[in-house]
C-alpha cells in the first residue's frame, strides 16, 4: 500500500455551518462515486463463489471469500484501487478524500474544544489504496451477516430490494470507514495539549 499523506490544520477554521455543509456534500459525493464500483467488486466476488461451490453452498463460499478480503496482499489491494478508480472515472479522488478528512477533522476540533492552539495539527490522510481497501473490508463485514443480499436466484423485485440494501450498506460503510480512519487519539491529545 502506498504511504499516507500528511495534512495540517490551523485554528483559522471556516464556520461550523460551512463545515457541516461541506461534510455533507463530500460524503454524498464519495457515496455517488464509490457505490457502483464497490457493488461491481462484490458481484465479482459472488460470481467467483458461484464458480467454486455447488448451488446449495454458494452463500457459504461467498462468506468465506468475504473473510479473506482483510488479508489481501499489496498486489490485490493495488489492483482493487486501480479497478475502482478506473470505474469511477474520477481523477481528483485523492483530493476529495483529503478534503473530506480535513473537514471531519475541523468539525471534531470545532465541536470538542473552543480554545485551540494556533499550532498546526498534522494528521495522516489514508492513501486512496488504503481507504478503498478498508472500505471494502467494512462492506464485507456487514455483508457477511447478510450474504443473501447478493443471491441472484430471486425474482426481479427481490433483486431490486437487495440492490438497494447493498447500496445502503456501502453508504454506511463509507461513513464508518472515514470515522474509523480518523486518528481520534491524536485529536484528543492535541485538544488536551492546546487547552490553557
Amino acid at each position: 500500500m502506498s504511504p499516507s499523506r500528511s495534512s495540517s490544520h490551523t485554528s483559522s477554521s471556516p464556520t461550523l455551518e460551512i463545515l457541516l455543509e461541506t461534510k455533507k456534500d463530500n460524503l454524498l459525493h464519495l457515496q455517488n462515486l464509490l457505490t457502483e464500483p464497490l457493488y461491481v467488486e462484490l458481484q465479482k466476488i459472488y460470481k467467483s463463489a458461484q464458480e467454486k461451490a455447488p448451488v446449495d453452498k454458494i452463500l457459504e463460499q461467498f462468506q468465506e471469500q468475504l473473510t479473506l478480503i482483510p488479508h489481501w496482499n499489496v498486489n490485490q489491494v493495488t489492483a482493487l484501487k486501480e479497478r475502482v478508480i478506473e470505474r469511477m472515472n474520477c481523477d481528483y479522488f485523492s483530493e476529495l478524500l483529503k478534503s473530506t478528512f480535513m473537514v471531519y477533522l475541523q468539525l471534531h476540533l470545532a465541536t470538542l474544544s473552543q480554545k485551540i492552539s494556533s499550532t498546526p495539527m498534522k494528521i495522516k490522510v489514508p492513501s486512496s489504496e488504503a481507504f478503498i481497501h478498508r472500505l471494502l473490508v467494512a462492506v464485507a463485514r456487514l455483508l457477511w451477516k447478510n450474504p443473501y443480499i447478493m443471491y441472484d436466484k430471486v425474482r426481479s423485485l427481490e433483486k431490486q430490494k437487495n440492490l438497494l440494501q447493498c447500496e445502503s450498506l456501502i453508504h454506511k460503510s463509507i461513513r464508518q470507514t472515514i470515522m474509523n480512519s480518523l486518528p481520534l487519539n491524536e485529536i484528543y491529545r492535541y485538544i488536551s495539549c492546546s487547552k490553557p
